[in-house]
């Protein structure tokens, strides 16, 4: 829900600012779709995805843990760098560290659902 806020909150910001309207749009944008959509449509599927047998019924916790933790730092690093990236004032490798972190946090999610994800 922090996401949501955060990000209408900067569609809002965008709104009004000369400059750096657009940088700030498509920031919170992302902040929406990756931050909060992405995450509410992997909370569903873990909670709704039928799970397995013995110890660890919906997958490791502490994979689970990694993609929670890389998907929030790469939404958290790219919402930061877009908008100086748009400014001149820091690397496009600031955001291709974002993308490398929300990439291993969807491999993470992707291997965490695998085996529940089961066949007629």
């Amino acid at each position: 829900m922090v996401w949501l806020v955060i990000g209408l909150a900067g569609q809002v910001a965008a709104a009004f600012h000369p400059t750096l309207g657009r940088p700030l749009s498509i920031a919170s944008f992302h902040v929406l779709t990756v931050g909060w959509l992405t995450q509410v449509v992997i909370g569903v599927a873990i909670w709704l995805f039928p799970t397995r047998k013995g110890a660890f019924p919906r997958g490791s916790d502490r994979l689970g843990w990694a993609v929670l933790c890389m998907l929030n730092a790469g939404v958290l690093l790219r919402t930061a760098a877009e908008p100086m990236f748009a400014a001149g004032s820091v690397s496009p490798l600031w955001l291709l560290a974002a993308t490398v972190l929300q990439f291993l946090a969807a491999v993470g999610f992707v291997l965490l659902m695998r085996g529940r994800i089961r066949g007629p």
